[in-house]
């Protein structure tokens, strides 16, 4: 279940006074594809979400967050079709007119766009867009195809992180909507960080909730131990963990 489920059972066996029951559910649960508090966690059946970013706009007003487990490493980006190797979008472009696919429950969220600066024009985007939302990152990447929107707003990894090959046998999305990277579509914009106030929480909870106070100080421990290092090393996150007496000079 990832660096979250590690890093959680580690607190429970570091402090005394904190034992956290780790449960799978849908991310929808946590937070909705219309930028909402999730079902579960709005009513309690569920006290916190895992591995969520901390970001401006809805999230910050609608949810609060432990301290994070992962630096402020996701940046964002626009990813957009070539056309006989032009981007249908410029990077120039200040979005005015276009209509823009967002994908829905995931970080970067919708409203991220109005925290971000065009790198080209070193301006702001226009609010001026049309919004359309894909409930999954596949969602957004067939709409994006269909000609359902001129681009794409989400993280700036990860059309590398989908592409597949031949020895995949089994990945989570699909392979052949993500194919042609650098080819049938591509990056205008890269490294938005503007959208995120902090990096990857190990708890996203509803407002109010006593959560994030009770597992800070031990999670705030648990960041200094060797077992925090072997955890960020063993999911490949040892350049984004938040580094201690244990990493690497």
């Amino acid at each position: 279940m990832g660096i979250g489920k590690d890093i959680a059972e580690g607190m429970s066996a570091l402090c005394d006074n904190l034992t956290i029951e780790i449960v799978e559910t849908s991310w929808l649960d946590c937070w909705t594809s219309d930028g909402k508090l999730g079902p579960k966690l709005a009513d309690g059946t569920l006290d916190a979400c895992m591995t969520y970013s901390h970001g401006r706009g809805a999230r910050d007003t609608l949810a609060d967050f432990s301290l994070a487990i992962l630096d402020d490493n996701k940046a964002a980006g626009l990813l957009t079709l070539l056309e006989n190797g032009v981007p249908k979008v410029s990077g120039w472009d200040d979005l005015a007119g276009k209509t823009i696919i967002d994908v829905g429950g995931w970080a970067p969220t919708a409203d991220g766009l109005g925290y971000v600066t065009n790198f080209c024009s070193n301006q702001p985007y226009s609010s001026n867009f049309t919004l359309k939302v894909g409930p999954e990152n596949d969602d957004a990447m067939r709409m994006l195809r269909e000609g359902q929107g001129d681009g794409v707003f989400l993280y700036a990894d990860q059309a590398e992180r989908y592409q597949c090959t031949s020895t995949d046998i089994a990945q989570e999305w699909n392979c052949s909507l993500w194919a042609g990277f650098g080819t049938d579509y591509a990056y205008v914009q890269t490294g938005q960080k503007g959208w995120a106030i902090n990096g990857t929480t190990l708890a996203m909870t509803k407002p109010g909730s006593t959560v994030p106070g009770l597992i800070n100080s031990c999670l705030a421990s648990f960041m200094q131990t060797e077992e925090y290092y072997n955890i960020c090393a063993k999911h490949g996150f040892v350049d984004n963990c938040y580094p201690n007496s244990f990493f690497p000079n």
